[in-house]
């Protein structure tokens, strides 16, 4: 199975930079990195550099304060057709918050919702695509 890892941190959404954390599993030569910041539209998302340090560079965040923003998009090209295995960098920022999100591919939602695990930056996978 290949490996998509898609850097996301949502806070009232937040979409971030990939870096290696020890939840993740060890990528290979099949694993795709797409960092959020540099997609083609980051949509009603801002770049923003609070937690560099930690997360090895800026990511997206979504400053809405309670509304939603237009989506974050971009496309990408997979070196060959088959399975895909998503993982998302995602922080719950608030409890309460409405900091949740889903990722789409090819129009089909990933069944994890992120944002609602309630850890501090960590890789949350988000399923096998096609």
């Amino acid at each position: 199975m290949r490996t998509l890892m898609l850097g996301l941190a949502c806070s009232l959404l937040a979409l971030g930079a990939i870096a290696l954390a020890q939840d993740l599993p060890k990528p290979d030569a099949s694993t795709l990195y797409l960092e959020a910041e540099r997609f083609a539209d980051t949509g009603g998302w801002t770049v923003d550099a609070q937690f560099r340090q930690i997360m090895g560079s800026t990511y997206l965040i979504a400053v809405g304060t309670g509304v939603p923003v237009a989506d974050a998009t971009t496309s990408v090209s997979v070196p060959k057709a088959g399975t895909y295995r998503l993982w998302v960098r995602c922080k719950d920022w608030h409890e309460a918050s409405p900091g949740r999100f889903q990722v789409l591919t090819n129009g089909r939602a990933s069944a994890t919702t992120f944002g609602e695990q309630k850890r501090d930056w960590s890789w949350i996978d988000g399923g096998a695509f096609e």
